[in-house]
């Protein structure tokens, strides 16, 4: 579970994250603009069916 974590915030910070990155809760609009829509494309597909 550990190096999962650490990859996400990695990603997330390379990913011009603007917020913290120490919590639980990640927040669109806190990405950079060229990301946000690959970060869409990622929720919806992995919330679908649920």
């Amino acid at each position: 579970m550990f190096n999962s974590e650490r990859m996400v915030k990695g990603c997330f910070m390379c990913m011009g994250y603007k917020g913290y990155v120490n919590t639980t809760t990640f927040f669109k609009s806190n990405i950079s603009r060229p990301h946000m829509f690959l970060i869409h494309v990622v929720i919806h597909a992995l919330a679908w069916g649920t």
